[in-house]
């Protein structure tokens, strides 16, 4: 599932990102670069604009975000979509694609400490921005759970 969200979901945008979906977030483009996008590409627009959201060029694809809290925002998403879980296989920065690397590749890139403990690595196919399972992620899944309930 793709899509594009509005000015108003940029926290929503990244943790969509983070559970793996293809979110593209702009943060000045105008309403009908958002619908442009849409369409174009093939994307859900994920909105907290009523009159966005009910744009006949869209036919059914937006949605309108109904509370202000990310946590909730991220509920109605997933709820919407039937989203399943698949942590970092997007770029939280760029959505670009993250692709596991050989450890050896990114040793300059990387401080020491974590290049010692890590074993596997993951770099955005776009941005090249380097990921690796630290207590970052063990705190981006702990507030996820809380999220959801779980």
């Amino acid at each position: 599932m793709k899509f594009v969200a509005d000015c108003m979901l940029g926290k929503l945008a990244k943790w969509l990102r983070l559970i793996g979906c293809d979110t593209v977030y702009i943060r000045d483009a105008e309403d009908s670069d958002l619908v442009r996008i849409a369409i174009q590409q093939d994307r859900i627009l994920l909105t907290r604009d009523c009159e966005l959201a009910k744009r006949k060029m869209l036919r059914g694809r937006s949605l309108l975000i109904e509370d202000e809290h990310t946590s909730q925002q991220l509920i109605q998403v997933m709820q919407a979509f039937g989203l399943r879980i698949n942590m970092f296989a997007r770029c939280a920065v760029c959505n670009g694609e993250i692709l596991r690397v050989d450890k050896d590749s990114i040793r300059k890139s990387v401080p020491p400490y974590v290049f010692d403990t890590q074993e596997c690595f993951g770099r955005c196919s776009v941005c090249g921005h380097i990921y690796w399972r630290g207590t970052h992620v063990d705190s981006a899944l702990k507030r996820l759970e809380t999220y959801l309930g779980r």
